[in-house]
């Protein structure tokens, strides 16, 4: 039998590979080769539209836009930021970036501060860290810690800048990052927004001494600076200031709490307390601050791996794949990945604008499962094959559902946070109401409906919807807000700030419960009586 010629087979099959790469070189290069320049300036891709913020070489200047919104309408008599860099000064941040941002917040003719500025608490005893802790929870009086006594009188021209700020009604922290391609938002440093934090515990040290030694007045500056300053750092924030508010919130209202529940408040005082909280600066909405603020730093972020050194290695960083570099093209149409970011960001602004809270899980939910199946989908050898072999449109589809995965907050903490300083926030005013009414009867009421506050939305539990739960007991009253999982656990949970579960599986509330002290009045009392 004579033997078969394999040559033409192997030809044929030659020219049958030989063809399907010509195809697939003219797929990825012809048909998928998509947008290998810079993004088009379109909503759908980079949100914004204004030729102003287009770069020479193409590329978008968020930090130019995100600036210009932040400031739009302050000016440096009302920005509480100039007060605040008066008193942090530049020890949170680099000498030159702090000129920087404060020539754009005070003016480029305003001298800058030169201190004193904000000193540090030092601390070296495991009882002296006991002492500070105490301090920020509890009364206190000068002969229990002189060390802190100390601090608050060597740093008193600072907290009282920190209360001169907190009467502003505008916030505007310049971020400074250099302007150009390559750079992303999220390298920007925000020294005076944590620096705030230091300058509220301070506060909140210093309203604790004046309330054990009678100072009210004094006390409730500083705590209504605190609750002010709380807001104000939340205008038009980025996603780290808005969770630095409403820590800053939470302290203030634990604060408040302990100034009730110590009994030494006059009738007035709380009075004028309430007029203050009815006063308060807007807290900056969370819609506001994902469609802005984390969309922005998103897209700009997106852009630098586009356009920076390093890109290569923040995708071999990202996504774990490891290879030659020529096989780890980061060249990807922009235009399909910032589209697709968009999508993301758009459906995270939905959950946000959800009208009530058990709408904004469902909703937060479902987004959250969809992101959770993409990111399996997406595991080191399905990146590398789509990197290597597909063209700009494909590798611009896994760049923008990569980035989605890695760089977008859980929507649904972010809801839980907001819904809870609402519900704190809310519980916080019905108690000063409560101490009114008990100023003025002798004892608490048996509903909140006898504070006769009508259809004020502090009586709404902002996680259920239905009225907050008060319940008047022998020694004082409980009231509590519900919590994420939407059931009345009857005050088992978060309790003046510390876990409380009655021996029993812990709960979800979130609530205060004060006691009873002595005879109400409305003189000021110089010294509170020991037996209070």
């Amino acid at each position: 039998m004579p033997k078969k010629n394999w040559l033409p087979v192997l030809n044929s099959m030659a020219l049958v590979i030989i063809g399907l790469i010509a195809i697939y070189l003219c797929w990825r290069w012809v048909i998928d080769v998509g947008n290998a320049g810079p993004a088009t300036l379109a909503p759908q891709n980079t949100f914004l539209v204004d030729p102003l913020y287009v770069r020479d070489d193409g590329s978008i200047s968020y930090i130019r836009a995100i600036n210009d919104w932040r400031s739009k309408g302050v000016t440096p008599d009302r920005n509480a930021f100039v007060d605040l860099s008066r008193a942090l000064g530049p020890q949170y941040d680099l000498p030159s970036d702090w000129a920087l941002a404060w020539a754009a917040a005070a003016g480029p003719d305003v001298a800058p501060p030169t201190g004193p500025f904000l000193g540090v608490v030092s601390l070296t005893t495991d009882e002296e860290f006991d002492q500070y802790d105490e301090s920020l929870s509890r009364p206190w009086r000068d002969d229990e810690f002189p060390k802190l006594v100390k601090y608050l009188q060597t740093n008193k021209a600072c907290l009282d800048l920190a209360v001169a700020a907190s009467k502003k009604d505008q916030f505007y922290s310049p971020l400074i990052i250099p302007d150009e391609a390559g750079t992303s938002l999220i390298e920007a440093l925000l020294p005076v927004v944590q620096g705030t934090r230091e300058l509220v515990r301070s506060l909140k040290i210093r309203a604790m001494n004046h309330l054990a030694h009678g100072r009210n007045q004094d006390c409730l500056d500083d705590l209504i600076a605190t609750r002010r300053l709380g807001h104000l750092v939340s205008q038009k924030g980025l996603l780290v200031e808005h969770l630095v508010g409403l820590a800053i919130v939470q302290m203030a209202i634990q604060s408040e709490i302990q100034a009730i529940d110590s009994g030494y408040l006059t009738k007035s005082e709380v009075e004028w307390y309430l007029a203050q909280l009815e006063s308060l600066p807007e807290f900056n909405n969370l819609t506001d601050c994902v469609d802005r603020g984390e969309r922005f730093c998103s897209l700009d972020m997106l852009q630098s791996i586009r356009y920076g050194d390093d890109q290569l290695e923040q995708i071999t960083g990202w996504t774990g794949i490891q290879g030659p570099e020529n096989l780890m093209s980061s060249s990807f149409d922009i235009d399909i990945a910032m589209a697709i970011l968009n999508d993301f960001l758009n459906q995270q602004v939905e959950v946000t604008q959800a009208a009530t809270f058990a709408e904004q899980m469902q909703r937060a939910g479902a987004f959250e499962e969809s992101l959770s199946q993409l990111q399996a989908s997406h595991n080191p050898f399905t990146i590398f094959i789509q990197t290597l072999f597909g063209g700009n449109q494909t590798r611009g589809r896994l760049m923008g559902n990569v980035m989605a995965t890695l760089m977008l907050p859980a929507v649904s903490q972010l809801c839980q946070a907001e819904t809870r300083r609402i519900g704190q926030e809310r519980t916080a005013f019905l108690a000063f109401h409560l101490e009114h009414y008990r100023i003025e009867n002798g004892d608490y009421p048996p509903s909140l409906d006898d504070l006769q506050l009508g259809n004020h939305p502090s009586l709404l539990d902002p996680y259920s919807g239905k009225p907050i739960s008060y319940q008047q007991k022998k020694d004082g009253y409980q009231i509590h807000v519900v919590g994420a999982n939407m059931q009345d656990d009857q005050g088992i949970g978060i309790i003046n700030g510390e876990r409380y579960d009655n021996g029993n599986l812990p709960g979800d509330d979130w609530g205060f419960e004060i006691g009873t002290r002595g005879a109400p009045t409305d003189e000021p009392q110089t010294e509170p009586s020991e037996n209070r």
